[in-house]
């Protein structure tokens, strides 16, 4: 019953977050170890309650996480940066997990342009 809106291409976001890092040429310090840590992925769980999701039905609730995931992707900077969107039905009420490279466009140390 579940369904993804974006299916990672990799078989493991690790390897899926550093395929769009590479290809997208994203920049940054990754301190993956030791007292700081960055943030390398988020996730947004879109859902509301159970008589919303009843209300709606099967279709239309396909069609409200579309639309959310639409929303997330223009917030995101755009569908490239998504690592997966999965829509769950098979609990009792359902949602949507998005993951996301958070990004910001800025400059390096010499003042260029860097993502």
């Amino acid at each position: 019953m579940n369904y993804h809106l974006k299916e990672p291409r990799e078989d493991s976001y690790e390897k899926e977050f550093y395929r769009i890092r590479n290809e997208h040429d994203l920049k940054g310090n990754l301190r993956l170890t030791g007292k700081k840590q960055s943030t390398v992925l988020c996730e947004f769980v879109i859902t509301s309650d159970k008589q919303f999701f009843d209300k709606l039905g099967e279709e239309r609730t396909r069609d409200f996480f579309c639309d959310a995931y639409r929303f997330v992707m223009h917030k995101v900077g755009g569908e490239q940066f998504v690592v997966s969107a999965v829509v769950h039905m098979d609990e009792k009420t359902p949602h949507m997990h998005v993951a996301f490279i958070p990004t910001v466009a800025g400059k390096d140390r010499k003042g260029t342009p860097a993502c």
